[in-house]
């Protein structure tokens, strides 16, 4: 006789060189990891009946991002982190509780010679109470420093039925415009 299933188990990862990743980018993405390092601890919950439950903490480091074919950088990203809290998945439903990303770094435009770069000093971004079937409206925030040294802070709700929409706040703060 089989019993239900129960496991809950956690995993570090410390230093993981990100150009692995490499082995499992298509050749037609339209960006890869060059290199890097990711540290992380996942810990999930299954059980047969209530479902799979996941949190995770991640750290990158020193991430360069190209496009295929190129060695010239996308984007740099020295340390960024991503936490996520009380994914759950079961019984057809989807919900996450909380999921962050800080970061800073650059981008590059490399359409135009030479490259224009644009420096992110620091940039935040959260979303809670994301559900399928959507049961209510998900909070999203993103918080930015801007070039000059403004400020960016866009705050409100996001839901996807019964028509996409959103109700948001956005400040710009301290930043020249002209």
């Amino acid at each position: 006789r089989l019993r239900p299933v129960h496991l809950r188990a956690s995993i570090t990862v410390q230093n993981l060189d990100l150009a692995l990743v490499r082995l499992y980018t298509p050749p037609d993405a339209p960006i890869a990891v060059d290199r890097g390092r990711l540290g992380a601890t996942v810990t999930v919950l299954l059980d047969a009946r209530a479902g799979l439950r996941l949190d995770a903490d991640a750290q990158v480091a020193d991430a360069v991002f190209v496009r295929p074919g190129s060695s010239d950088p996308v984007m740099t990203n020295p340390a960024g982190s991503l936490r996520l809290t009380d994914l759950a998945i079961g019984n057809g439903s989807f919900r996450l509780g909380r999921l962050e990303v800080s970061t800073r770094g650059a981008v590059f435009d490399r359409r135009v010679t030479p490259a224009t770069r644009y420096d992110i000093d620091r940039m935040r971004a959260s979303a809670e109470g994301l559900t399928w079937p959507v049961t209510s409206p998900a909070r999203i925030v993103l918080e930015s420093r801007v070039p000059g040294g403004g400020q960016l802070d866009i705050r409100g709700t996001v839901r996807m039925q019964p028509a996409p929409a959103a109700d948001a706040t956005i400040r710009l703060s301290g930043a020249e415009l002209a």
